[in-house]
């Protein structure tokens, strides 16, 4: 199942905005699938757990108050290892 996202715009002063997502996971597999963006963003995990993972046997697994940067191009699918799990992503100022 997918997680239930809220989207933030911020506009900064320069006038470039960012955009912040907050995803609630509500059971342990959940996930946001395999995807690119053309930006790199900051996935922060506030409670829980998650797998991230690349599709080609790359994987990295945060729990919560962990941080991972997500590079522009970079496949990359967002697995929550617990139930309730929250993160928050950050993307580059655009």
């Amino acid at each position: 199942m997918l997680p239930v996202a809220q989207v933030f715009l911020s506009v900064l002063p320069d006038g470039k905005s960012m955009l912040a997502s907050v995803y609630t996971f509500a059971e342990a597999g959940d996930e946001i699938p395999l995807h690119t963006h053309d930006h790199w963003h900051n996935c922060q995990v506030l409670a829980g757990g998650v797998r991230i993972y690349d599709g080609n046997g790359k994987e990295l697994f945060l729990k919560a108050g962990e941080l991972a940067g997500l590079g522009a191009g970079k496949p990359h699918a967002i697995q929550a290892t617990q139930a309730g799990t929250l993160i928050i992503n950050i993307n580059e100022p655009r």
